[in-house]
């Protein structure tokens, strides 16, 4: 009987232990018409937080700071809660509205939906959207330093086409 308390207290404290799977979270925002401003934003593990906007962005530049712990695992915590295997890489897009291109990536795997907003499945909006005004609660540093996001933001803003294939050097 001893031993089932042991147990019984070892599966209530396993069931608190933070799942560390989530790496990072980046997010774009490239073309729409009406020449809204494009940005990206990467959110690491480490809590290293990275933002460039275009000229047309609310901010302008290149800036870094630090997201905040408790931000990170509330941001987790959601992602948690959303079955990745069931997204469809790409979606469509009608050309005419804004794009935006999500990076999950995992420990054993990385999630990329890229679509314009209206297609973008109900579940990911709260995320996004958190993702999209996140610069507005980081103290962030103007940089002069290019970071390269994971997203095809870096391939000249145009969301609307797949990057090319990168290759190795041999």
């Amino acid at each position: 009987m001893k031993w089932l308390g042991y147990i019984a207290v070892i599966v209530l404290f396993s069931g608190c232990v933070p799942d560390d799977r989530l790496k990072s979270v980046s997010v774009a925002i490239g073309y729409c018409p009406g020449g809204c401003g494009l940005s990206a934003i990467e959110i690491k593990r480490s809590l290293a937080y990275h933002y460039f906007g275009d000229k047309n962005a609310a901010l302008k530049g290149s800036y870094e700071g630090q997201y905040a712990k408790a931000d990170w695992d509330n941001l987790e915590q959601n992602i948690q809660r959303i079955n990745l295997a069931k997204l469809k890489p790409t979606r469509g897009h009608s050309g005419e509205e804004l794009m935006i291109e999500l990076i999950i990536t995992e420990q054993n795997q990385s999630t990329h939906v890229k679509c314009d907003y209206p297609n973008l499945p109900i579940i990911l909006k709260p995320l996004v959207n958190t993702l999209l005004d996140s610069y507005k609660i980081v103290k962030l540093t103007k940089t002069d330093e290019p970071y390269l996001f994971k997203t095809t933001f870096q391939e000249g803003g145009n969301l609307l086409q797949d990057p090319a294939p990168k290759h190795d050097n041999y």
